[in-house]
């Protein structure tokens, strides 16, 4: 690929920038958003120049072209069927080298639909994270961005594919950008100081809206291989929902850590804190926490902290176990979260599989490439194996429980995710219209199993099933989404394959119930 292309920022405003923040300040989030994609792609193109180690530009076009008996969901699917043209150009870079390192994959979905009323429609889907340094081993800058579908309510219509006609679905774009220093100060103390600016924003809808700003400073004692080492942090973190309140939490704390031996890091804090997350009325109170960290070599990691707050407890409990074959990993927090709810933790056939393959690549870069090329392969999807979630305009406080595993040999692979998230609203009052408005809370649950065999080098058998609901206080708010999808794919050369499949989805709560099949082929052509 010729170093001098230019790529052109994908754009989060939906066909103009919109402009975010309150009280005067504004970041162009499109504009944010194609400065990091532009870096990254012009360190990449300089690697790829140099050819160093730890670079990679990959260009692809997918084209799929699907029917469906129920375009728009509905309860009557003979009379809503469509043929759906797909045309995905997408670009992966990763830049493990010189003063950018990262990774962005970007796809630009454009639906034709055919037979139908239905007008046409972009998509787009975005995953990158890069660190810039932009002073050698002092300032640091990392930024983050996504876009993906998402569901607005958890008790409206599910649908199992983006592409079906479903108002209930919407975009949302993120942009997280946080530039640090950190270094040794006399040499006694380690420091970090670091601010960070996340903005969230849905399409067509402000639920979900929220710009959130925070500064860190944290000082620690000199020396991680100390058995006893103490630290101190300040926290400032303001959430500024478009349709909600605002809020905002001060904290300070002391801590200890303590290294027994070189398995284990035991640490506890206690400090003070003031926020105003569960009333417009601030309140002060202590802060208190233990923490635990177990790595006895590098294929198993358990990790457990606990910690007490003004507004109520919340704990992480993450465990991760590697062998040969096979992925084991649970995870359970409790956590305040803003704006889309449901959605941490969730581990991807992408997640596992890039965990797996560990043993036999250790380098980040080549990993990358090798778990990308295998799921191709096999016909399996890299995005995450379960769908609940929904989006929120205020601050809540949600349990999420997942299980993850992975299993392969020569011929067969299989992925199993389980989860369980609860979501209960912080401040009951706060006047804003969403989910936690009409429940006390919202009960999500799902499931996703994929069973993927190589008949030989070139063709795989591939199958997915799986299912989603949500419960709330109400016998009317209640979903249940089943989905099972199959599928052929085969390998035309070196960088092109086609796939052939068909997919059978039943949607039942008691406004709507409705049953889609479909078939689909794709042709997917690497650069």
């Amino acid at each position: 690929m010729a170093t001098g292309m230019k790529m052109q920022p994908a754009k989060l405003d939906y066909g103009t920038v919109r402009r975010f923040g309150h009280g005067g300040r504004r970041v162009a989030l499109g504009g944010a958003l194609g400065l990091l994609v532009s870096a990254v792609w012009a360190q990449s193109s300089q690697s790829v120049g140099a050819a160093p180690v730890g670079s990679s530009i990959q260009a692809r076009l997918s084209v799929s072209q699907s029917f469906t008996d129920n375009l728009r969901l509905s309860d009557e699917s003979q009379q809503d069927k469509a043929f759906i043209t797909t045309v995905s150009p997408g670009l992966n870079v990763v830049s493990r080298s010189g003063f950018l390192r990262g990774s962005l994959d970007y796809s630009l979905n454009g639906l034709l639909y055919m037979k139908t009323a239905q007008r046409d429609q972009v998509q787009q889907a975005l995953s990158a994270q890069a660190t810039l340094e932009a002073v050698p081993n002092w300032f640091f800058i990392d930024g983050r961005a996504s876009i993906g579908q998402q569901a607005i309510s958890a008790f409206g219509v599910a649908a199992a594919d983006s592409n079906l006609v479903n108002a209930n679905r919407t975009e949302v774009a993120s942009l997280s950008l946080s530039p640090y220093v950190r270094g040794r100060a006399a040499g006694l103390v380690d420091y970090e100081l670091r601010s960070e600016t996340l903005e969230t924003r849905a399409k067509d809808t402000q639920i979900g809206d929220a710009s959130t700003r925070s500064a860190l400073l944290s000082l620690k004692g000199v020396g991680d291989g100390r058995a006893l080492n103490w630290s101190a942090t300040l926290r400032d973190q303001q959430s500024q929902p478009r349709s909600g309140r605002d809020t905002q939490t001060l904290s300070a704390s002391l801590g200890l850590t303590y290294r027994p031996d070189i398995d284990w890091r035991l640490g506890a804090n206690a400090g003070r804190e003031r926020s105003d997350l569960q009333s417009a009325a601030a309140r002060t109170g202590p802060t208190y926490g233990l923490s635990a960290v177990w790595t006895p070599g590098p294929r198993t990691k358990l990790d457990m902290n606990w910690s007490h707050q003004v507004y109520g407890s919340t704990h992480g409990f993450v465990f991760e176990h590697r062998m040969a074959r096979t992925v084991w990993r649970y995870s359970d927090t409790r956590a305040v979260t803003t704006a889309f709810q449901g959605g941490s933790g969730a581990q991807s056939n992408y997640d596992l599989l890039f965990l797996q393959f560990a043993a036999i690549e250790p380098d980040p870069v080549k990993r990358d490439i090798l778990v990308r090329q295998y799921l191709q392969s096999l016909g399996l999807g890299s995005g995450s194996t379960t769908t609940t979630g929904f989006l929120s305009s205020s601050s809540n406080l949600t349990r999420r429980q997942d299980l993850s595993m992975s299993w392969q040999n020569q011929l067969t692979t299989v992925t199993l995710s389980v989860n369980q998230s609860n979501s209960r609203r912080l401040d009951p009052n706060d006047g804003t219209a969403d989910d936690l408005s009409r429940s006390s809370g919202v009960l999500q649950r799902g499931y996703s199993l994929s069973l993927a065999h190589r008949l030989n080098p070139q063709h795989t058998l591939s199958a997915t099933l799986q299912q989603t609901q949500s419960r709330g206080d109400l016998s009317s708010q209640a979903t249940d989404l089943k989905s099972i999808t199959a599928n052929w794919n085969a390998k035309l050369g070196r960088r092109s394959s086609i796939q052939l499949g068909s997919r059978h989805s039943n949607f039942d709560s008691v406004s709507r119930r409705y049953r889609e099949n479909s078939v689909f082929a794709t042709f997917i052509q690497q650069f």
